[in-house]
């Protein structure tokens, strides 16, 4: 296995991570969906509400315990203990209720995520999945389960941080703002970077004729090259990091989703005819304007 010491700060000291077999990587990938977009009405509304969370991702990466990777053990048992005891993720048989707004993805062979009812198998965290267990869902069959028996907090002294200075840099107005969210918010996929089918995208001047004898698999646009190849995990590849923080997103979305009555969501903003509570603290809801006259058609057309 490959280690790598990450960074120090006062919530874990010198932390180094051990990583695991690139075979137990790409089962922990199979459990990472991105963010939640969904339609749940179509056609034309007038006066709702567009919320956004204030720094969603970074709140979630703030407020929240995650898998310590060093601890991560695996165990084929069809049993639910190791769900409901410990943080990771398991390959479930569940069974969704009927219910508005359902609580787990599933993605389609497009590469398009749903949150369907009814009877799913996936991969999921455990934080999903107890929620879903919460609100009435059945597991039927556990396949396997990687958890870990501890946990740590890696974000929150750096949101803690960055956050507090893009506050102040707004009310200078200064354009380090904008540096300073972009930090927050590209941490944890880096943590998630892919190293099965990778894209790799280059100018076609830059490549020789042996480069291209070399290429197992390219797809020319215009003056571009692109690649896809199979490569080593770098040594800071944690996907359960970046699974578990669009996990605490989706989840935090959830919960939100289920209270109101939404006509739309996007990762994370809702628009929605209720008048919900707002705040400028990290992680809380902010009305972004009031639509007096809108569409919504499908998911990323509204």
């Amino acid at each position: 296995s490959t280690s790598v010491s990450l960074f120090r700060n006062k919530f874990l000291g010198d932390y180094t991570v051990h990583q695991p077999s690139k075979e137990a990587l790409i089962e922990i990938f199979k459990a990472y969906y991105g963010g939640r977009t969904e339609a749940f009405k179509r056609g034309v509304f007038e006066n709702v509400n567009y919320y956004d969370f204030n720094s969603l991702y970074p709140s979630v990466m703030h407020d929240n315990k995650y898998p310590d990777p060093n601890s991560m053990h695996t165990v084929h048992a069809d049993t639910t203990w190791y769900i409901r005891t410990f943080e990771g993720v398991s390959h479930v048989d569940i069974t969704i209720p009927e219910c508005h707004v359902p609580p787990l993805p599933v993605r389609l062979d497009d590469g398009k995520v749903i949150f369907p009812t009814g009877r799913l198998r996936g991969w999921y965290t455990h934080v999903e999945l107890n929620t879903a267990l919460r609100d009435g869902a059945v597991i039927t069959r556990v396949h396997k389960t990687i958890y870990y028996t501890r946990t740590v907090r890696p974000f929150k002294e750096f949101v803690s941080t960055l956050y507090n200075l893009r506050q102040e840099y707004k009310r200078e107005g200064n354009p380090m703002e904008i540096v300073t969210k972009l930090f927050m918010n590209s941490l944890y996929g880096k943590f998630g970077e892919k190293f099965i089918d990778k894209d790799t995208t280059v100018h076609v001047d830059t490549l020789s004729a042996d480069d291209f004898k070399n290429m197992t698999s390219f797809e020319r646009i215009g003056s571009y090259i692109t690649t896809r190849e199979d490569r080593e995990p770098k040594a800071h590849c944690i996907p359960i990091w970046a699974v578990y923080v669009t996990a605490y997103g989706r989840l935090k979305m959830y919960e939100t989703l289920r209270d109101h009555d939404p006509i739309y969501c996007d990762t994370d903003s809702i628009i929605t005819r209720d008048d919900l509570p707002t705040s400028t603290s990290l992680g809380r809801l902010k009305l972004e304007m009031t639509v007096r006259h809108g569409i919504t058609a499908r998911p990323k057309f509204y």
